[in-house]
C-alpha cells in the first residue's frame, strides 16, 4: 500500500500531489531519504518490504526487506527504525514518486506516537528529498 504523506516541514521545488505522492518541478538528481517506524504486535518474527513507484511503476531494484522481531510480551511490542537513502534522477519536468510497503503479517504496522505533550511526536514515516 502506498505511505500517506501528512505533512511537508519545508520545500522549493517539490510538493505534495494528493496523500502519497511526491513531485519534483524539475528534471535533475535527488536524493530520497526515508525512515519507517515499523511496530510489530506478533509472537514471530515479521518481515517489511519498502520500495518505490517512479511515475506510477514499480522502480527497479528499489526493494528494501527488513526482518521485525517478535514483540516483546502481550504489552510490548517490538518496533524499529528503518533508514533507506536512493539517489537517482528524475528524467522529466513534473517526475513523481511513491514509497510502498507491505508486510508479511497484519500484525505489522507504521507507529505513529505521542508522548502525552512532553515532547514532540513521533511520526511513522519521515521523508526528506533534495536535488543534488
Amino acid at each position: 500500500q502506498a505511505v500517506t504523506i501528512n505533512s511537508t516541514f519545508a520545500s522549493n521545488n517539490i510538493a505534495l500531489s494528493g496523500s502519497s505522492t511526491i513531485q519534483m518541478e524539475y528534471a535533475g538528481t535527488y536524493s530520497f531519504i526515508y525512515t519507517a517506524k515499523v511496530q510489530n504486535a506478533d509472537n514471530e518474527i515479521r518481515y517489511a518490504d519498502f520500495w518505490i513507484k517512479y511515475n506510477g511503476v514499480d522502480y527497479p531494484n528499489s526493494t528494501v526487506r527488513v526482518a521485525i522481531p517478535a514483540r516483546k510480551n502481550a504489552t510490548d511490542f517490538f518496533s524499529m527504525p528503518v533508514t533507506v537513502q536512493l539517489l537517482d534522477t528524475a528524467v522529466n519536468n513534473g517526475d513523481k514518486i511513491q514509497l510502498y510497503w507491505r508486510g508479511t503479517s497484519t500484525l505489522l504496522s507504521l507507529n505513529y506516537q505521542t508522548f502525552g505533550g512532553v515532547i514532540p511526536a513521533q511520526p511513522s514515516i519521515r521523508c526528506q528529498i533534495h536535488e543534488v
